[in-house]
C-alpha cells in the first residue's frame, strides 16, 4: 500500500488551464487529474455513510460494510419529495398514495411524514399525521432548521398551507410558516421570497428586507453549511458569492452561453464543487472553488448528464473534506471516491447522492 500511494501520488497532474469558451473570470484556473485506481484497496476507509437514493429507496454505505443497506424503501415512502437532516442522522420523507383521478389530474395523496435514523440498524423513529394533496409530480419542499428540527406544510395547493414545526428527539409540533421561503438557510435566519420579478432576501427574525436579486430561469441560491454566505447564478449567468445580508464577496466566473450550471454544493466552508454541462457536446466536467486561494480547479473527472432525468445528484463531498464521490461518464454503473492523490472505484451504483453523514 506504501508504494502504491508513492506511485499514485507521482502521477498527479496540476496545471494552469484557459477556459475562455466554458466562462470568463479572474481567477487562477488549474487542472488537477489523478489516477483511477480499480478495485479500490481492502482497508480505504472514510468517516460517516454515503447516502444515496433510486426508485428502489435510500440507502447507506459506510466503510468496511460489504454492501448497503435501505433506510426507506420507494413506493409509498415519496423519496423524490424526501429530505435528510444536515448532520444526514435523520431522514424524513413524505408517506401516502398516488390518486389518478384523471389522465390529466394525478396527485400526490400524503397521510404521514415518516421520519428515520440513518445509523448502521435505522429505525422508523415517528410517524406524524400530514394532510396533503398536491399534483404530481410536485411535492412541498421540506426544510431542516437544525440537526433536529423539521418544518413542513399541510393543506393542499388549491385550498392553501398550513405550516408546523418538528421536534424530532421527542415529536413535539408547533404552527411554523418558514417552509413558505424559497432557498431557506440552514439554520433558519434567512431565506428568499418572491417579490413581483424579484427574489427579496429577509432577515426571517426581524421581517426586514436586506436585498433584492432579479429573477431569472436559471437564478438559484445555495447557502453554505453555517449560514455565513451564499453563492447565486444570478439571471445574468455569473455565479456570485454573498455574506448572510446579501453584500457581494466575489465575483467567481460568467458562464458561457452555450454552459448549463449543475451540481452545486459546498464541501466545507471554503470550496464548492459544479459541473458545467454542455448540450452540445454532452460533457459534464466536475469542477472545483477553493474560496481561500480565489481558484477553480478542473478535477478531470466527467460526470453522467443526467441522473434519473434530473440534472443533479451526481457528486458530493464528504462533511470533512477529504473526499469526493461522484458518478463519472466513463464508469456509470459505479461509484467513484476522489481524494488528493486517486480516483478510487469503490462500490456498484446505487442510486444518486442524497448526503453525507456527520460522524
Amino acid at each position: 500500500m506504501k508504494w502504491l500511494l508513492l506511485l499514485v501520488s507521482a502521477l498527479v497532474i496540476v496545471q494552469p488551464i484557459d477556459w475562455t469558451n466554458d466562462w470568463t473570470n479572474t481567477w487562477m484556473n488549474e487542472r488537477a487529474c489523478v489516477p483511477l485506481v480499480s478495485p479500490a484497496p481492502e482497508d480505504l476507509t472514510f468517516s460517516g455513510a454515503l447516502i444515496t437514493y433510486d426508485s428502489d429507496g435510500v440507502r447507506a454505505y459506510r466503510a468496511g460494510l460489504p454492501t448497503t443497506y435501505f433506510i426507506a424503501f420507494g413506493g409509498s415512502n415519496f423519496n423524490e419529495g424526501g429530505a435528510l437532516s444536515p448532520d444526514g442522522r435523520w431522514y424524513a420523507v413524505p408517506h401516502g398514495t398516488i390518486q389518478t383521478i384523471a389522465t390529466s389530474d394525478v396527485q400526490y395523496r400524503v397521510n404521514e411524514l415518516r421520519i428515520y435514523t440513518t445509523g448502521a440498524i435505522p429505525q422508523l423513529r415517528w410517524r406524524l399525521p400530514w394532510s396533503l394533496a398536491a399534483p404530481y409530480p410536485t411535492l412541498p419542499t421540506l426544510h431542516w432548521l437544525a440537526e433536529d428540527t423539521l418544518v413542513y406544510g399541510q393543506g393542499g395547493f388549491l385550498t392553501g398551507f398550513d405550516g408546523y414545526r418538528v421536534d424530532v428527539s421527542d415529536g413535539s409540533m408547533v404552527t411554523d410558516d418558514r417552509f413558505r421561503v424559497h432557498a431557506l438557510s440552514p439554520d433558519g435566519t434567512r431565506g428568499f421570497l418572491p417579490d413581483a420579478d424579484q427574489w427579496r432576501l429577509v432577515d426571517l427574525t426581524s421581517e426586514i428586507p436586506l436585498a433584492d436579486f432579479p429573477r431569472g430561469l436559471e437564478t438559484r441560491f445555495t447557502w453554505s453549511l453555517n449560514s455565513e454566505q451564499f453563492v447565486i447564478l444570478t439571471a445574468d449567468r455569473v455565479l456570485m458569492l454573498y455574506d448572510r445580508d446579501g453584500r457581494p464577496v466575489e465575483t467567481m466566473l460568467t458562464l458561457g452561453p452555450d454552459r448549463r450550471l449543475w451540481n452545486l454544493s459546498w464541501v466545507g466552508e471554503r470550496h464548492l464543487l459544479f459541473s458545467l454541462y454542455d448540450p452540445y457536446q454532452g460533457r459534464n466536467p466536475l469542477y472545483r472553488v477553493d474560496l481561500t486561494t480565489n481558484t477553480i480547479v478542473d478535477l478531470c473527472v466527467e460526470l453522467v448528464p443526467y441522473h434519473d432525468g434530473q440534472p443533479e445528484s451526481a457528486v458530493i463531498g464528504s462533511p470533512d473534506g477529504e473526499w469526493i464521490a461522484v458518478i463519472a461518464a466513463d464508469q456509470p454503473d459505479r461509484v467513484h471516491l476522489i481524494s488528493e492523490t486517486a480516483r478510487y472505484d469503490l462500490m456498484p451504483y446505487v442510486g444518486g447522492f442524497l448526503g453525507w453523514t456527520v460522524e
